[in-house]
């Protein structure tokens, strides 16, 4: 699968907290306060409307709080609430302080245990809350683990408040080198110039190998002498909230499907495994709840996943689709040396074309040398990759990517051998061909002409960090972080074969093959195979063998580490779950899928 092995798993752990210093389980034991009997009430939802926890008084004192995560629930409205009473139009500024429940058995220059130092700005319009900056914040001061991705919250006011307003919102923790999400929500209560201290925990995760849970209650400082001007703000997360697909619970779907067993959709995971879950199907979203250990998490429509290599398929696969439409399907076929100046201790890199990348089939790796082996992981799992990971610069990436691995005895376009470090190279040979061409670089114009006219208006991606005048560069080998909602638009998207609104923004027939559709089915990947027949790997795209009748189908898949997956059905179906569950079985999603609509309906 599109997935790092336990070998990466154990590099994760070493790298980032040694492993024996807590995990997902430890956590979830509370910490107790001083209470005998242990008043374990913030475990629970509020009761008869009244809120006993972060209160007003609590979130005054950076001394009164629980060090475990609260029940969801008090991060939302509790009791007798009316709209706010103050607005705000300010930088925010969170101190940097430990959060609980994460190691600290480790020598951590990165302060992995800690949240940042973060300032943003945020604002509020018609009861939301918003910040401003909804890409991936990357603290300023000496280089830390964490960054920050911040979404829309709520502001609302309570009577027991004293009189100031309240609000909540929703980040997650995104990891300076790998793909992976700690979900989390904070609240804090402001008036027109005061703000109190902030309450954040963390409750949900795509980070398989590293599951840790926790909170803190850090200093919260306000400014105001640089207000913003919001007309354009307000009126693009108006937009935003209008172009947000319709979404229904998923007990509706069960409801109106009754002879359908849903029950196996999600292969008997864990519930609290499972970020997101859901189905596209009627033109109507239809989502699970956002299970965490700590109740649903508020805000499930805006919570963001690291889906680890997934990201080839939604950036990379759609990436070189699009420049093939706008320059043309011989695109596929130009060679990565004309657009990277490739110094390698070898020169298997001289016909290596853009399309041998997305295959993974570029001839370029250190282990098994059996061009017949089905041991097209081989180098997946691999101290080069760990490097890579680690690397944060584009020079620094690319060095790797050229000098650690050698030149396999088969030439490009042969042999399928996985190895993320190839979609790198490609998003650095797809960003060398635009730039040539346009006064831009590669992602920004996606941004542009791909995503926001679907109706995507923050699609935040790991990208290189330069210290210097040097363009950052989308890795694509890992590192998007979208909601459900954009997953779906992105997937629907390749299912219309790159049409949107009577506009062609994906090649047809490049995209037709991606998917499947056509009599060119790509490599096998013999591990995946089922009772339906062999499974495939083609141009980022796992091809699950699935047969209704008389009907057969390779069903594409995006697929990443951990359990992230979205499946295009040829009947216009998309599956999806985001989880850290290291399940990647996919065939129970297309055979609940297919009882709803026969496979083949509609064909393209």
């Amino acid at each position: 699968m599109a997935k790092f092995s336990n070998l990466i798993t154990a590099i994760l752990c070493l790298f980032l907290f040694s492993c024996g210093g807590g995990g997902g389980n430890q956590t979830t034991t509370p910490v107790t306060g001083p209470e005998k009997p242990q008043d374990l009430s913030y475990l629970s939802p509020p009761t008869a409307d009244l809120r006993k926890w972060l209160t007003h008084e609590e979130l005054h004192s950076v001394n009164l709080s629980k060090n475990s995560a609260y029940h969801n629930s008090y991060f939302m409205p509790v009791g007798n609430v009316e709209p706010a009473a103050h607005t705000i139009n300010d930088t925010l500024t969170i101190t940097s302080g430990p959060l609980s429940g994460f190691p600290t058995r480790f020598d951590d220059n990165l302060q992995a245990n800690r949240f940042p130092n973060l300032s943003f700005h945020v604002f509020s319009h018609n009861g939301n809350l918003i910040p401003s900056n909804r890409d991936i914040i990357i603290p300023q001061g000496p280089e830390k683990q964490w960054r920050v991705i911040l979404s829309p919250g709520k502001s609302w006011m309570e009577p027991t408040d004293g009189g100031m307003s309240r609000a909540s919102f929703p980040f997650v923790l995104v990891d300076r080198s790998w793909n992976n999400v700690l979900n989390g929500v904070a609240t804090f209560l402001f008036d027109d110039t005061t703000v109190s201290n902030i309450r954040l925990q963390i409750v949900q995760h795509t980070s398989s190998g590293f599951i840790h849970e926790g909170g803190a209650t850090l200093t919260l400082s306000r400014a105001n002498n640089n207000p913003v001007d919001l007309t354009q703000l307000k009126q693009q997360f108006d937009n935003e909230i209008a172009n947000l697909l319709p979404t229904k619970p998923w007990q509706t779907l069960i409801d109106n499907h009754p002879s359908v067993d849903f029950s196996a959709f999600d292969d008997n995971l864990n519930a609290n495994d499972i970020s997101a879950s859901a189905i596209w199907y009627d033109n109507t979203l239809y989502m699970q709840n956002c299970n965490t250990r700590y109740g649903q998490f508020p805000y499930c429509q805006f919570m963001r996943h690291g889906i680890y290599s997934a990201t080839k398929s939604a950036t990379g696969a759609v990436a070189l689709s699009f420049l093939a439409q706008r320059y043309g399907i011989e695109v596929l076929h130009y060679k990565v040396t004309d657009y990277l100046q490739i110094i390698a201790p070898h020169n298997g890199w001289d016909g290596v074309t853009f399309i041998d990348l997305l295959n993974m089939a570029a001839g370029i790796g250190n282990h098994d040398q059996n061009p017949n082996s089905s041991n097209y992981h081989a180098d997946e799992n691999q101290a080069p990759m760990g490097n890579w990971s680690r690397a944060t610069s584009a020079l620094e990436k690319f060095t790797i990517a050229t000098t650690q691995y050698a030149n396999f005895p088969w030439g490009p376009g042969e042999v399928f051998r996985y190895n993320t470090t190839h979609t790198f190279m490609l998003s650095a040979a797809m960003d060398g061909l635009v730039r040539q061409r346009e006064n831009t670089g590669l992602w920004p114009l996606l941004l542009t002409e791909v995503y926001q006219p679907i109706g995507i208006t923050h699609l935040p991606m790991m990208h290189t960090t330069e210290t210097d005048d040097t363009p950052s560069l989308a890795v694509m080998g890992i590192g998007l972080y979208p909601t459900v909602d954009e997953a779906i638009k992105i997937a629907n998207l390749l299912h219309n074969l790159g049409m949107h609104q009577g506009q062609q923004i994906l090649h047809p027939q490049v995209t037709q093959s991606m998917l499947y559709r056509t009599v060119d089915t790509g490599f096998n990947a013999v591990h995946e195979n089922n009772q339906h027949g062999e499974a495939k790997y083609h141009r980022s795209f796992w091809g699950t063998p699935f047969k209704q009748g008389d009907c057969f189908a390779h069903i594409p898949f995006m697929n990443g580490y951990g359990g992230n997956l979205i499946g295009i059905l040829p009947n216009g179906i998309i599956t999806l779950r985001f989880a850290d569950a290291q399940n990647y079985r996919t065939l129970p999603m297309v055979t609940v899928a297919s009882q709803l609509a026969p496979l083949c309906q509609n064909p393209l």
